[in-house]
């Protein structure tokens, strides 16, 4: 009986031992996009897929099997070892340090493809500290314990995203469904995928959308959005000055001592220090490695003043911006999330909205860690119009406002970008319902550029959280209202323009608005979301088959703050429709993308130009593309001091001169010339 059972345990070790080594070998390099399907990453490149050999498909098929059936229990054992290291370690201590080892960057030299990790392993630290009602003070925490800690979040992390991809083994699948894929995509997304668009929009759409409510604000939570802006502004630029500064300090300190480590001159302090096995080591090897702990040992002591560097206070806000103290404390305790918040999703790693509305920690005698400044601008929205909720009356005021400002402010974009069109809004137009009965159709906006038509539908509704996490009957219906319902009505646009020679449109003051079928050369359709919807708008295809979008040509669906980047940085009128007929193919082709900007960044490198060996089916994945952008927008916002170019098409001057020309001319001829300008330029896929 031994024989057998040492040559099945050596096989499975030898199994094993393989995928580590192809792990190993594809670290950092290639990404899993699918079960059995890694592709290779490199920044800033659109790369072709290269599928797994079928016994690779094999191997990963039954990694996802042993998670499927081990995961839970270790998901739990891992729970629960957290909330014992969370209930005995000093709250402001081991967050600042998480922040600072997760995802404090300096905007003058950081880059998105340098985010090290994802920033839900400092949400979730957080939520799990607030719920246990953690110690704010106490003994520093150890090395070995803030070790422990660290590897415990990780293994979460990896092991949670394990088991979002092995979910549909556990119902007896070998394949997943496209539900399923929808599903994974979103929570996975929703888990590891933060900051919707860029902070200067953020602070312009909030003024916009709550402006109209602010003595409903006032009455209800005791401050204006003025007094929000001023309180987050001050706390955005002056939070991530300190802990800039303190790391920035830090590795000064540490560079002066690895100069003396490196001459020799603290050999006789340090080597007597060290255990006997490393007194051997050769003085090059062993400097390296002290002036290395040196450099970590420093860093850490960083966060000993988490307090000081992330804390804040209503005093502090209001001798720096003028407020009254009590209404900087009320805008404080509003975003505060108590400790003993109730448990959600069993205490294990998930995405908490109401920590996301509520990111500061109560802290002692009126400070506030403000160590989650990347949730505070986005949370911002929901946690007021939580409030105004409570009220019936004030919610009637603000939800038509909100509805009107994202419809106008979407179509005030795209005007803006096609300088000359015909714009219309807020249409109406008789159809016939599916029963045959007669009904009024509503048209947000109708544009007529040169030839093209842009049908535009805008919605200002939310996706639920449940939605967000998966909740299959939630996903559909939100999708279905905030994406299916906007293409519905404008296919229901377009058919009423095809179905006669001239067609007549009803605008809010009676007069009639009439469009020449034949006028018409090209039609888009165009959505516009208030909320940042990219995980699901790279997907279409899917929600095709899924029945949220019907048959047909896909839309372009895009969120509000993305078509605010698009209104800045696209030049001329005729890129914007150049954009759309390279950018709606990607629809049907087999790709991964990561989000709009990503698009709209490469069109500006390269056209947006694919492998040729996209026309034949071959997967594809596009990387970031948006790191200019990044550096541009932290500019403008002020957290970037060095400044950046605005990015803009890469046109050879002489390109570029033609195009200012042509741009100058009435919408058909400008869209006509530069259309030849363009694909001369930027070729299409090679």
């Amino acid at each position: 009986m031994e024989g057998p059972v040492g040559r099945k345990s050596r096989t499975k070790q030898d199994r094993r031992r393989a995928e580590r080594q192809e792990d190993r070998a594809t670290r950092g390099t290639h990404i899993e996009v699918q079960p059995g399907l890694k592709i290779p990453v490199a920044g800033g490149q659109t790369l072709i897929a290269d599928p797994l050999l079928p016994d690779q498909r094999a191997r990963y098929s039954r990694r996802l099997e042993r998670a499927a059936a081990a995961g839970p229990d270790r998901l739990l054992a891992i729970r629960d070892r957290l909330r014992e290291i969370f209930a005995q370690v000093p709250t402001a201590e081991v967050l600042a340090r998480l922040v600072g080892d997760v995802y404090a960057f300096d905007p003058e030299t950081g880059k998105e493809s340098e985010t090290r990790l994802p920033t839900i392993l400092v949400e979730y630290a957080t939520w799990l500290a607030t719920r246990l009602g953690a110690p704010v003070h106490g003994e520093r925490i150890s090395d070995e314990r803030y070790s422990e800690l660290a590897k415990l979040l990780s293994e979460m992390l990896e092991l949670t995203v394990t088991m979002y991809q092995a979910a549909h083994i556990t119902k007896g699948a070998a394949q997943p469904s496209v539900e399923d894929q929808i599903v994974v995509t979103s929570q996975m997304h929703t888990l590891t995928v933060r900051n919707p668009g860029f902070a200067v929009f953020a602070y312009e759409l909030m003024e916009s959308l709550f402006r109209p409510v602010d003595a409903d604000l006032r009455h209800m939570v005791g401050f204006d959005v003025d007094a929000l802006l001023k309180v987050w502004r001050h706390i955005e630029q002056h939070v991530t000055d300190r802990l800039n500064d303190a790391l920035d300090e830090a590795r000064t300190q540490a560079r002066e001592l690895k100069t003396l480590v490196d001459t020799g001159s603290l050999d006789e302090q340090y080597r007597p220090l060290l255990p006997p096995k490393y007194r051997r080591l050769k003085p090059q090897r062993l400097r390296a490695m002290i002036a290395a702990f040196l450099e970590w040992t420093e860093r850490k002591e960083v966060f000993v003043r988490a307090e000081e560097l992330l804390g804040v206070t209503p005093k502090w806000l209001a001798d720096g911006i003028g407020l009254d103290s009590a209404v900087c404390k009320r805008i404080l305790d509003q975003f505060a999330l108590p400790f003993g918040h109730p448990a959600v999703a069993d205490d294990l790693m998930s995405r908490y909205e109401e920590l996301e509305a509520r990111p500061l920690v109560p802290l002692s005698q009126d400070r506030y860690l403000a160590h989650l400044f990347h949730l505070w601008m986005w949370g911002a929205r929901e946690n007021l119009e939580a409030a105004l909720k409570t009220d019936p009356v004030a919610w009637a005021r603000y939800e038509p406002a909100r509805a009107e400002f994202v419809e106008s402010r979407s179509i005030e974009l795209l005007a803006k970008m096609l300088p000359g069109a015909h714009v219309e809004r807020q249409l109406r137009y008789p159809y016939t319902r599916a029963d045959g009965t007669p009904a009024i159709g509503e048209l947000d906006g109708l544009i007529v550029y040169g030839g093209v038509l842009l049908l535009v539908e805008a919605k200002g509704g939310p996706v639920k959280a449940a939605a967000k996490r998966g909740a299959t009957k939630s996903l559909r219906q939100d999708l279905t209202d905030v994406i299916g319902d906007a293409y519905g009505q404008a296919v229901r646009a377009r058919d009423h323009i095809q179905a006669s020679d001239r067609a007549s449109f009803t605008r809010n003051d009676g007069t009639i608005f009439e469009i020449e079928r034949d006028d018409i050369r090209e039609t888009f359709l165009v959505t516009v979301s208030l909320e940042s919807l990219d995980v699901f708008e790279m997907h279409l295809a899917e929600l095709r088959e899924l029945g949220i979008l019907k048959s047909g040509e896909f839309p372009w669906a895009v969120s509000l703050l993305d078509l605010e980047v698009f209104a800045e940085l696209l030049e001329w009128g005729p890129q914007l429709i150049h954009y759309l007929r390279r950018r709606l193919p990607l629809n049907t082709m087999d790709t991964l993308l990561m989000e709009e900007l990503d698009l709209l960044g490469a069109y500006l490198a390269n056209g947006l130009r694919l492998p040729r060996e996209a026309q034949y089916g071959a997967p594809l994945r596009m990387t970031s593309y948006t790191e200019s952008m990044d550096d541009y927008y932290h500019y403008r916002h002020g957290l970037r001091q060095t400044p950046a170019p605005r990015p803009r098409a890469q046109l050879d001057p002489e390109t570029r001169e033609a195009a200012e020309i042509a741009s100058q001319m009435p919408p058909a001829e400008a869209l006509a010339a530069m259309t030849t300008l363009l694909d001369r330029a930027l070729p299409d896929i090679g």
